[in-house]
């Protein structure tokens, strides 16, 4: 998924904010929690985002995905944007990974 189409929808799911971090990683965030980070030191750009552990599990088999770097633990994972999955693929990990976090806040309020 080209970086700007993967920028685009994030932005549009709700509440989205996005924050440059720690050089050039445009960080994507849902009430001030980062739920997706976009790499662009990299080339291609990186993405790093939020999974289950059972679907960490599975991601972890395809070619080309890995634990974050300082994440991995936490079950979020990292791989270029432009050739691991395709563009429905990546909607749908952006959508979980927004949900997850998402979730989790609210969880926190209440």
């Amino acid at each position: 998924m080209h970086p700007e189409a993967l920028r685009t929808f994030a932005l549009g799911l709700p509440h989205v904010t996005e924050d440059l971090k720690w050089g050039q990683n445009l960080c994507f965030l849902v009430h001030n929690k980062i739920f997706l980070i976009l790499s662009l030191d990299d080339i291609p750009p990186k993405v790093t985002f939020k999974s289950t552990p059972e679907e960490a599990q599975t991601l972890l088999e395809r070619p080309g995905v890995r634990p974050a770097p300082y994440l991995g633990r936490y079950y979020w994972l990292s791989a270029s944007c432009e050739t691991v999955f395709s563009e429905k693929t990546w909607k749908e990990l952006i959508q979980k990974s927004y949900e997850l976090i998402a979730r989790k806040k609210s969880r926190a309020k209440g």
